[in-house]
């Protein structure tokens, strides 16, 4: 569980904070704020992403074979995992405060 910005307790989960971005902010069930995932750290995960994904298509093309890109696959679910559990969340804050 990841905690909320707002009341500091435990009450999202990172497929939740996957699902909702700086677009769709998530709302706390505890306090019923909402918060969001800021676009300023999207271009580290991508930065990331072409880390994995680019040498793979280069040794799937050396190697002419795709296996190299499928065993990719697990590593970029883990990182965006990983990344998601460690890009904190903002809060959303409200009109006129």
């Amino acid at each position: 569980m990841l905690h909320c910005p707002h009341c500091r307790q435990n009450s999202f989960t990172v497929w939740q904070k996957l699902r909702f971005g700086s677009r769709n902010p998530i709302t706390c069930k505890k306090c019923a704020e909402k918060s969001f995932v800021s676009i300023k750290y999207s271009w580290l995960l991508y930065l990331m992403i072409a880390g994995i994904f680019l040498p793979s298509v280069g040794v799937s093309n050396y190697l002419d074979s795709p296996w190299p890109m499928v065993m990719a696959l697990p590593a970029v679910v883990w990182l965006i995992q990983w990344y998601m559990t460690r890009v904190p969340l903002e809060a959303l804050m409200k009109e006129g405060s």
